[in-house]
């Protein structure tokens, strides 16, 4: 029997994902990349709670129906790789097929959310003027949030410009509408103060850009940068302009996350798509999650040599001023590669939500961890640790 869904996606379309993640070919390691290719996929045309909701139906159900391969063009492995493989060497580890599983769908959502930050959809249309028929015009573009910390210099930094764009009135207009980011002792904030203070969400960014929008704030903005005449509005011009236009109005007034709250969100997913995977909760799983500093991180138990990596672990560096969450591990015959995602700058700003792919120099310690994919200019060093 089917799990619950929304009603807006078919049971036949949930089947064929069911039946897709279910194929048992699925669990060999060989496959471990293809299936969280997939479930990335699945998680960005329907989002995480229609992947956690697959993931209870597999468990619950284990069945599979014949895969589509047409659908996502796989090459599934159909026996085991050879025990001197170099990659896809999960049981080098010691995991067990369950905690693999675990791991793929951990990875998946914590690289979809930093998807989330580098995809998200602005959208807005004219309001209907009464006694109007016929289309009303509009806009969807695509945006990226930015790096901010709220630290003395980095607010320092950045009050002029807030001022400038009447910053404090969007903070004020989205006094009602609630973020899952809530203060360290558990009291709600609202979608503009996470902007406000460096602890956005994706959702909270798009709300707070579309208020802006409402407000006539980045029109005004664009006027004043020569975008747009006074008879001009914002809608008149091309998709690509208005993106460019919210883009960099978005880049100068610092509107995102800094490192703690990135991974304290990238944390909250990872604990509902493990709850998810263990069957129905005792209770009910984490809706919100807390602000914390990067500090906060080191308290959690050590991971002590690079074959403990798991996706989901936290990469506190720079004695507590930084953080990253461990993303993708593959563990190699001499050594191990895995992948980060973070919120990385300074108050000057920075890339803002980015992935990183790193190097151990070997199977047992941490020392001269190497760079190989990303931006460059953060430390290294630091400490693993299980989220506490």
């Amino acid at each position: 029997m089917l799990v619950s869904i929304p009603a807006s996606y078919s049971q036949e379309t949930f089947r064929r994902h069911a039946a897709l993640l279910g194929d048992p070919r699925m669990s060999l390691p060989a496959n471990a990349r293809q299936r969280a290719k997939m479930v990335r996929q699945i998680q960005r045309d329907y989002g995480n709670y229609y992947v956690q909701r697959l993931a209870e139906h597999s468990r619950i159900t284990k069945e599979s129906t014949p895969v589509q391969r047409d659908w996502v063009g796989l090459q599934l492995q159909t026996e085991e790789p050879r025990a001197n493989a170099t990659s896809d060497s999960a049981e080098s580890t010691g995991l067990t097929q369950a905690e693999r599983e675990e791991d793929t769908a951990v990875s998946s959502t914590i690289l979809g959310l930093l998807n989330d930050f580098e995809n998200i959809e602005v959208s807005w249309s004219e309001e209907r003027p009464e006694g109007f028929i016929g289309p009303l015009r509009g806009f969807l573009v695509k945006v990226q949030a930015v790096y901010f910390i709220a630290t003395n210099e980095g607010e320092a930094d950045v009050k002029n410009e807030r001022q400038r764009v009447s910053f404090g009135r969007i903070v004020k207009a989205l006094n009602e509408e609630t973020s899952v980011m809530v203060s360290d002792g558990g009291g709600s904030r609202s979608a503009g103060q996470t902007v406000q203070y460096g602890k956005a969400t994706p959702v909270d960014v798009k709300k707070f850009v579309e208020k802006a929008i409402e407000l006539g704030i980045i029109t005004r903005y664009s006027r004043k940068k020569g975008k747009l005449t006074r008879d001009q509005k914002l809608i008149d011009l091309p998709d690509v302009q208005i993106q460019e236009i919210i883009q960099k109005w978005i880049n100068e007034t610092r509107v995102g996350v800094d490192c703690s709250g990135l991974v304290a969100q990238a944390a909250l997913r990872a604990e509902q798509t493990r709850g998810a995977l263990l069957g129905p909760p005792k209770s009910p799983l984490p809706s919100t999650a807390r602000i914390r500093n990067a500090q906060s991180f080191a308290n959690g138990p050590r991971v002590n040599q690079p074959t403990d990596l798991r996706p989901g672990q936290a990469w506190v560096v720079k004695g507590g001023g930084h953080i990253r969450m461990v993303a993708e591990v593959d563990a190699r015959e001499s050594h191990v590669e895995f992948v980060t995602v973070e919120s990385a700058g300074d108050s000057q700003g920075g890339p803002g939500p980015t992935r990183r792919k790193w190097r151990t120099k070997n199977l047992e310690q941490f020392h001269r961890i190497t760079l190989i994919e990303g931006p460059t200019g953060n430390p290294r060093g630091g400490t693993f640790h299980e989220i506490p």
